[in-house]
């Protein structure tokens, strides 16, 4: 599980995002050169999965996406 901001990405790269009670999935379409207005960040990424909330998740994955 990635913690730190630093860590490399990918085009191509899945990542599991924490949103509130939920987790959304996307998928790493490109990555940006500058710090741009939302629209154009929301060109690098797709979302991957319709968003799930943590409670509905089966015990074993709620541990691996927990962890500290």
């Amino acid at each position: 599980m990635v913690e730190k901001a630093r860590h490399l990405i990918r085009v191509g790269d899945i990542i599991v995002v924490p949103h509130g009670t939920h987790f959304r999935t996307i998928r790493v379409k490109g990555l940006g050169s500058r710090r741009g207005p939302s629209m154009e960040a929301q060109s690098l990424y797709e979302v991957a999965t319709v968003p799930v909330r943590v409670s509905e998740l089966e015990t074993p994955w709620k541990r691996l996406l927990m962890e500290d």
